[in-house]
Formats: C-alpha cells, sequence, structure tokens
C-alpha cells in the first residue's frame, strides 16, 4: 500500500472514530457533520489504490450522495430517494463483482448476470412483505424499500457466487462487509418509524463503515 493509502486509511478511521463519537454522545448536530466526510475519505483511498477501479467508485459515490440525503431522514421523501440512491451502489457493487470474475473464467461474468436475473424475483417476493412490516404498513416506502432489499440482497448472494467461483482470499472482506451492510440497513430501517433505541445510530453506523471498508478493501485486494 502507497504512503498516501495508508494516510488515507488511517484517516478514514480517525474520522469514522469521531463519527461513532458522536453516535454514542448522541449528539446530533456533529455526527450529522462528520457523516457526509467518512465516505469521501473512502473515496479517495479508492482512488490513489486504483484508478481503474471505475464500478467499486461510482458505488462508493452514489452511496455518498445516499448518506447525505439521509441526513434529513425524518422526511420520507429523502428515505425514498436515499434508499434509490443505496439500491444503485449495491448495483455498481454487483458489477464490480462480475467485472472480476472473468480472470477467474471466461463465463464468470455472464453467469452471475444470468444468477441475479433469475433469483431478483424471488428475492422481490421475500422482501416485500418485510419491507411492508419495517415501513409500518407505508406502502410507497415499503415499495421502495422491497426493491433496494431485493437489491442488496442480490449483492450478498453475489458475492457468495464470486466466493464459490474462486475469487481470492480477500474477497472474504466483500462478503462480510456486505452482511454487515445489510445488519446495518434492517435495524435503521426497524428502528426508522418504531421505537427508538438508545446507541441507535452507533449500531447503524458502526455496522455501517466497518461494511463499506471491508468492501472496498476486499474489492482491491482481489484484483
Amino acid at each position: 500500500m502507497s504512503l498516501p493509502g495508508i494516510l488515507l486509511c488511517i484517516a478514514y478511521g480517525i474520522l469514522s472514530g469521531v463519527n461513532l463519537f458522536f453516535c454514542a454522545k448522541e449528539n446530533e448536530v456533529w455526527r450529522k457533520r462528520t457523516k457526509p466526510f467518512c465516505l469521501l475519505l473512502l473515496l479517495a483511498f479508492v482512488l490513489v489504490m486504483d484508478v481503474n477501479a471505475y464500478f467499486l467508485w461510482i458505488a462508493l459515490l452514489l452511496a455518498w450522495i445516499g448518506d447525505v440525503l439521509f441526513l434529513g431522514k425524518q422526511k420520507k421523501i429523502f428515505v425514498g430517494l436515499g434508499m434509490l440512491f443505496f439500491l444503485a451502489s449495491h448495483a455498481f457493487y454487483i458489477a464490480e463483482i462480475a467485472a472480476l470474475l472473468p480472470s477467474y473464467g471466461a463465463e464468470g461474468s455472464f453467469a452471475l448476470w444470468a444468477f441475479c436475473m433469475r433469483f431478483s424475483p424471488f428475492l422481490l417476493v421475500v422482501s416485500f412483505p418485510l419491507s411492508v412490516w419495517l415501513a409500518r404498513k407505508d406502502w410507497k416506502i415499503a415499495s421502495v424499500g422491497a426493491l433496494y432489499s431485493a437489491v442488496l440482497l442480490c449483492f450478498i448472494s453475489s458475492s457468495i457466487f464470486g466466493l464459490i467461483e474462486g475469487l481470492e482470499a480477500g474477497f472474504w472482506m466483500v462478503f462480510v462487509g456486505s452482511i454487515l451492510y445489510f445488519a446495518s440497513d434492517f435495524f435503521n430501517a426497524y428502528t426508522l418509524y418504531g421505537k427508538r433505541f438508545r446507541y441507535r445510530e452507533l449500531f447503524i453506523m458502526s455496522t455501517y463503515l466497518v461494511g463499506q471498508a471491508l468492501i472496498a478493501l476486499g474489492f482491491l485486494y482481489t484484483k
């Protein structure tokens, strides 16, 4: 790892720690002020490490826009828009997996997209009742949430597919990161319109920030 990469990685860890400190203190003002800059540092880290990781970079950029939109999650319009940007982010993560597979087998990329197309309708059907329950029967949010959940589950499934296809050991970080991402989103949705828990933001952001870092590192070290 180059010196700029090391410094950006350290900066991401420090700023993430600062954000989690404000989450633990339930200081909403500084939690919101520090949150968007965490992913910007991760974006810069990816750019320094590999300028050709286009899909990964776009995925993180879309997730950053989702982060900014979710700062206003008291309003449902920002929740819906945020989920759409996160949905697109997961789609680009899947595209990054597909881009890695040809070097491990000529038909790997095609097989992944065929897998996603075949199982996405099933994942959507499974996700919809869960989304309705999490959104407290708010059908508009539930519909977007079901689509988002289906793509997120497809990303998790794609990471398993990549491991089965023989991607390098570093790819385990992508799989673990996708699980942490799901845990963060599930708890976020569960508490968004229901009972609030103490340290809610601490759990959401810790799993999210670690998950994003593992996904980025996993992709970079699988190349």
